[in-house]
């Protein structure tokens, strides 16, 4: 059973206040440190290889204790490189890990907010489509949290809107659960280590029917991943999964991918969205792993946006001055005819939605799933 800890459980100094977010990798807690400090506490606990004891142990089932410890001793080594992974204003940042209960735990910031994945439907009904400059805002801290990420080697492997929180405070996205992340190399061991909507060719098992053998992967996969989540936010439509494109180009088949601009054209969105950003988006969301842009920088200069380093942070709970993100608002250029006012009304309405988001799900965490 893949039950929670019991509010009030103590373990290496933080108390937990309750269970907030439950996916395929772990359970996510709201829990307080030694100091007061509220944080979001994961806990590795793979629903499908292992079940909570009565004594609150975590027990690996006994046909799945190799693929359990595997995964175990991989979320201590990621945790523990996350903990040094450089402070970016996109990023979320991990406090401690620490093992305790036949299993392991990382604490991370908490952050009070809305998924992407709640928040662009509701903008998306009122106004038809999302604007060129909130796109924006969003790749550029996303792309210096990825940065960051590959900087040590790793490949988060799960960007999706769903990982990807608006902070309540100060309105800036920032990339969350690591729970799928691994280094450069190592392959998902099954299909439910994966987000396959998202997820690009190279990073499905091996073994996959279909699979093309020697496909590398790396950051040019995290940036698949976000540009089908970018182009998903700019059509409504997700395209074809990896795994099914794959399988209709080796059926000698056109790959059902239908090109970005043809599919605004199609919405009468063409006029919205700059030439830079669609062939960007469209590049990252190439199939095949060489045909996209090398790194998180590469796709943040292919669209105009010059990535800047934001102001560190200051201790755990405290946060600098946002940066002034000059090169971000002044790639920010929509191409609509009144885009100045457009754009202003939909950054009102994302911070409404916001705010009317927390007061309902105030216990929201930014490490769930």
């Amino acid at each position: 059973m893949d039950l929670p800890l019991p509010n009030g459980t103590k373990l290496a100094g933080f108390t937990i206040i309750d269970e907030i977010a439950r996916g395929g990798f772990g359970i996510t807690y709201r829990a307080t440190a030694s100091n007061g400090a509220v944080v979001a506490l994961k806990e590795y606990f793979p629903a499908e290889l292992a079940q909570r004891a009565g004594d609150l142990a975590v027990q690996p089932q006994p046909d799945q204790r190799r693929l359990y410890f595997e995964g175990l001793r991989a979320f201590l080594s990621e945790a523990n490189t996350l903990k040094s992974l450089p402070q970016r204003v996109g990023l979320v940042q991990v406090r401690a890990a620490f093992e305790k209960f036949g299993t392991a735990y990382c604490a991370m910031d908490y952050i009070e907010g809305e998924p992407l994945s709640r928040l662009v439907p509701r903008v998306q009904q009122r106004h038809g489509h999302i604007p060129e400059n909130l796109l924006r805002d969003l790749i550029g801290p996303i792309c210096l949290a990825l940065e960051a990420v590959h900087s040590c080697r790793l490949v988060h492997r799960d960007v999706k809107p769903a990982n990807v929180m608006l902070r309540l405070s100060d309105q800036t996205p920032v990339l969350i659960d690591f729970g799928a992340a691994r280094p450069t190399g190592q392959k998902a061991s099954s299909l439910s280590m994966i987000t396959q909507r998202y997820a690009p060719i190279e990073l499905f098992p091996a073994g996959t029917p279909g699979l093309p053998s020697g496909l590398a992967e790396g950051p040019w996969s995290d940036i698949y991943s976000f540009c089908v989540m970018i182009y998903e936010m700019m059509t409504q439509e997700t395209p074809p999964n990896a795994k099914t494109r794959i399988a209709q180009v080796q059926k000698h088949q056109p790959d059902p991918l239908l090109p970005l601009a043809e599919a605004l054209a199609r919405l009468n969105l063409s006029d919205r969205y700059s030439p830079a950003l669609v062939a960007a988006v469209e590049s990252g969301c190439a199939l095949m792993p060489d045909k996209r842009p090398r790194s998180a920088r590469d796709l943040a200069q292919m669209i105009g946006i010059d990535l800047v380093e934001p102001r560190p942070r200051g201790p755990a709970g405290v946060q600098a001055p946002p940066p002034v993100q000059d090169g971000v608002k002044d790639a920010g250029k929509d191409t609509g005819k009144d885009t100045g006012v457009f754009s202003t009304v939909a950054m009102a309405l994302l911070i409404l939605g916001i705010a009317a988001a927390v007061v309902a799900l105030s216990t929201y965490n930014a490490v769930g799933g």
